[in-house]
């Protein structure tokens, strides 16, 4: 019998970063295959890439219209939106977007917002170094001794 599984996964154009893709299949791992065949990163799907609720396909009637048999829906700041069929020829891989404006740094750190956004977090980040990096030591010690 199918069902709907439903996966939790990051979206960097959904307002919170989460986004659930839902795909038919009769077995969980059918369903993972499906959406790792479709374009998805391992590393972008959360729970251990296992689906974090099964449905039937009643509760989801949108996918049988599916030109793709995947759907999406964003979690954004005023909740989810609305199941949407994934382009057949789009990339599911929403870490690279085009429409959000994120860079990553070597160590892994998300520069994210605007140009001057990242300066003024770079500048903060530049400025706790000076504060909190101890003084070069004059070769005396603190009885005043060499």
């Amino acid at each position: 019998m199918k069902s709907v599984y439903v996966f939790d996964v990051e979206d960097a154009d959904a307002d919170n970063w989460s986004a659930e893709v839902a795909v038919v299949a009769t077995k969980p791992a059918e369903a993972s295959r499906r959406i790792r065949a479709a374009g998805l990163h391992k590393r972008q799907i959360r729970n251990d890439a296992r689906p974090v609720r099964v449905v039937s396909v009643s509760e989801v009637p949108e996918i049988e219209s599916s030109s793709s048999g995947i759907l999406r829906r964003r979690l954004d700041d005023s909740g989810w939106t609305a199941w949407t069929s994934l382009p057949v020829d789009g990339s599911p891989n929403w870490r690279r977007s085009g429409d959000a404006v994120v860079k990553t740094r070597g160590s892994g750190h998300r520069w994210e917002g605007t140009p001057d956004a990242r300066t003024a977090v770079r500048a903060s980040a530049d400025l706790a170094h000076a504060v909190f990096t101890p003084a070069v030591s004059s070769g005396t010690s603190s009885s005043g001794r060499r």
